[in-house]
């Protein structure tokens, strides 16, 4: 006859399967979603092994955000390594170019790029330890913009759209810096960005 410790094991063992079917069933649905989203009817040229691979190169692309949402004084030269080496290894990855830019956004992308090339806002170590490395991080970080601008989700169109709004803006409002479209212009000049966005 079954103990209630064996009763509890079963149950417990039950619940791990459907909740990793569960997070399956979810992980799937995302990325599934995001490559229909990208073309206006069907789906669009990405391809991946398998839907662990796709969800792999999303989380990373949302990693790699987050790494450049902080304030440019908090990012380490590692920092600056990982977003470097990160953007090159997925510039032409469709689904990472969009889910990068979309956790971004269009205002952080201008403050990120803006803040890293301001010597009175980043960090002096990446000034000192990674110069010669700032036009490989603008390179790989136009290509990862403009591949993201090709998609046609209604999530990069809002990105867009909002990108122009705040074009002819003072980056940092009321205490100036760069306008906006002085930031983004120096990030296109690398890459095929969407005609009607240019």
């Amino acid at each position: 006859k079954p103990t209630q410790a064996d009763i509890d094991a079963l149950r417990d063992e039950i619940q791990r399967i459907i909740d990793k079917a569960t997070e399956s069933d979810t992980s799937a649905k995302t990325v599934l979603q995001a490559i229909s989203d990208q073309s206006k009817l069907g789906f669009t040229d990405a391809s991946y092994k398998d839907r662990d691979a796709a969800v792999d190169v999303m989380k990373r692309a949302d990693e790699l955000a987050k790494l450049a949402r902080k304030k440019p004084e908090d990012l380490t030269v590692s920092d600056f390594d990982k977003l470097n080496a990160g953007l090159k290894k997925y510039a032409g990855d469709e689904l990472f170019a969009e889910e990068f830019a979309k956790q971004l956004g269009p205002q952080k992308t201008l403050e990120f790029w803006a803040g890293i090339n301001d010597r009175s806002r980043s960090n002096w170590d990446l000034e000192r330890q990674r110069a010669d490395q700032f036009a490989d991080l603008q390179r790989n970080l136009s290509l990862t913009l403009a591949n993201a601008t090709q998609s046609d989700s209604p999530a990069m169109a809002e990105w867009k759209r909002h990108m122009i709004d705040i074009g002819d803006k003072y980056l940092y409002g009321n205490r100036g810096g760069p306008m906006g479209f002085q930031v983004m212009s120096n990030l296109m000049r690398t890459g095929d960005y969407d005609d009607q966005f240019l």
